[in-house]
């Protein structure tokens, strides 16, 4: 066998002469997160142009575009905040 193809084979994750254990980190279990205690749907509505979209993306994701085009159709977005110990998932349209 080409001893190049063994070492490309070995890190790409192929069976070799790796140790046993190597690949029992990706085999672990992630732990679902908490579920949500309320689940709320918010819809924004306004004349175009006025930045519905900026308010949205402003809130979810911090971020704000001045030379933004117009939103053609529907846009959503969903943040999970946590207020008094609650876990709040706002899905806002």
């Amino acid at each position: 066998m080409d001893h190049r193809y063994d070492i490309a084979r070995r890190a790409a994750g192929g069976s070799g002469s790796s140790s046993p254990g190597a690949g029992a980190q990706s085999r672990r279990r992630k732990v679902p997160p908490r579920p949500a205690d309320f689940k709320l749907q918010i819809i924004i509505i306004g004349a175009r142009g006025v930045g519905k979209t900026s308010l949205m993306e402003r809130f979810t994701d911090d971020t704000f575009c001045e030379a933004c085009k117009s939103t053609v159709g529907v846009d959503f977005k969903i943040k999970t905040v946590e207020l008094r110990g609650k876990k709040i998932r706002l899905q806002i349209w």
